[in-house]
């Protein structure tokens, strides 16, 4: 019997040794690739138009400068995208008789967040020219969001960029400039209405003195007048004088009296029609204060919602991560305790052996010396093939001119194959055979 090598030891300690390195080279590849893996972000949004999904709107994009590719939005107006890390991206949207729109994506982070996957959503309105809820114009040249990194581990919108504040248009505002506007109109009017009054009140002076004047003159001319007949001339032009001044002012009265009628009418119709403009313009401003308000707590609602769905993705996605680390980890324990369970089995096998040969042998009774035949001893010789996935295990058993094969394949994930002459067999018989040509 050849005592040199134990199979069983040197099988197990061949095996043991390189499958441990094979693990620790596994588990440094997955960690390395895993450190430096390309990240992306999933893109999710929604196109709306007067609350409503919008179809068929076209979305551009172009990655740092240089187009990227074009979608369109399905039936119920959402999109989606898979965009890579460490770029700026400018999404652009149109739609037929709409404005035109585009947002800022900067997925710029530091090379040791490469392999961040995070998530965001964004719904966004489309608007016709024409709308007045909003400063269509401010559209062309700004961008109606910015999403940037925020330094941990997420993607937000820029906190410093006020668009959205900027492009609602204040009714209210509008109201209280065209009220200053009118009130700036009515102070016009009475300012040029009292620049009217003064002039004619001036040359209704200059008229009276005038006419004073005249009076004077025929006054002396009759208290100088030296005969009868040329005092009574003067006396008849002074009288003709007073009644012609007498007949002027009543007519300048009743002028006035008809222009102040007529002005005050007028006053009365532009007071009215200035009323009811005001009264037109603040329930058009408490209108409009209304639907703003309406629509801030719509979108307020829907971003809580877009938040919360991105909060629960989040914790669903740590979830998953866990569930995966923890996979990981059984899968490490299962591979150790299967290892340790071969070592164990093995251990116990050869104790049975052991033990079944010692009480055989002492159940026996002694024979004679000369009944013994004599069998030559077996010559076992054991070599082992170290793989990059599995390590072979060959026993080559010699004994007279007979030869015996065996071979065992075992694999760095704990799967073991056994053969007899190129023949599967199994672990049983494969164990019961080494533990037999092991003990003689």
């Amino acid at each position: 019997m050849n005592t040199s090598a134990d199979p069983r030891t040197a099988s197990v300690s061949k095996v043991l040794h390189p499958l441990s390195g094979v693990l620790v080279l596994l588990f440094v590849l997955l960690s390395s690739s895993l450190l430096h893996a390309q990240g992306d972000m999933r893109f999710f949004g929604t196109a709306t138009k007067d609350n409503h999904a919008f179809p068929g709107a076209l979305i551009s994009v172009t990655l740092d400068g240089r187009e990227y590719k074009k979608v369109t939005t399905g039936k119920n107006g959402k999109f989606k995208f898979d965009f890579d890390m460490g770029h700026q991206y400018r999404l652009s949207f149109s739609a037929p008789g709409c404005v035109d729109m585009f947002m800022l994506l900067d997925l710029r982070v530091p090379p040791e967040k490469m392999n961040l996957f995070p998530d965001y959503a964004i719904e966004v309105p489309f608007f016709e020219p024409s709308n007045t809820t909003v400063k269509v114009d401010k559209y062309k040249d700004q961008p109606f969001a910015k999403v940037i990194y925020d330094g941990k581990a997420g993607f937000w919108d820029d906190p410093n960029y006020k668009f959205t504040e900027e492009i609602l248009i204040d009714h209210a505002e509008e109201s209280r400039k065209l009220a200053a506007a009118a009130a700036a109109a009515e102070k016009k009017a009475r300012e040029e209405a009292d620049r009217q009054a003064r002039e004619l009140a001036a040359a209704e002076d200059e008229r009276k003195a005038k006419a004073m004047a005249e009076q004077k003159i025929l006054e002396e001319a009759v208290s100088k007048a030296k005969d009868e007949d040329s005092r009574r001339k003067a006396e008849e032009a002074l009288k003709a004088k007073q009644q012609e001044t007498m007949e002027s002012e009543a007519m300048r009265l009743e002028r006035e009296k008809q222009d102040k009628v007529v002005l005050e009418k007028k006053n009365r119709g532009i007071k009215s029609q200035y009323e009811n403009d005001l009264l037109k313009m603040v329930a058009e401003s408490e209108k409009q204060a209304n639907l703003q308000k309406y629509n801030s707590m719509e979108k307020e609602s829907q971003a809580n919602s877009v938040i919360q769905t991105m909060r629960r993705d989040a914790e669903l996605k740590a979830a998953s991560e866990m569930i995966r680390q923890q996979e990981r980890e059984r899968e490490e324990r299962t591979l150790v305790n299967k290892q340790t369970k071969v070592v164990l089995v093995k251990r116990l096998v050869e104790a049975a052996a052991l033990t079944e040969k010692t009480i055989r042998v002492s159940q026996c009774p002694p024979k004679d010396p000369q009944s013994y035949t004599h069998i030559s001893a077996p010559n076992v010789v054991v070599s082992v093939t170290e793989g990059v996935m599995s390590d072979i295990q060959l026993t080559i058993i010699t004994r007279d001119d007979s030869k015996t094969v065996f071979k065992k394949e075992t694999y760095f994930w704990g799967s073991c194959y056994y053969y007899k002459d190129n023949k599967a067999t199994d672990e049983k018989t494969y164990t019961a055979e080494m533990v037999k040509y092991s003990a003689k």
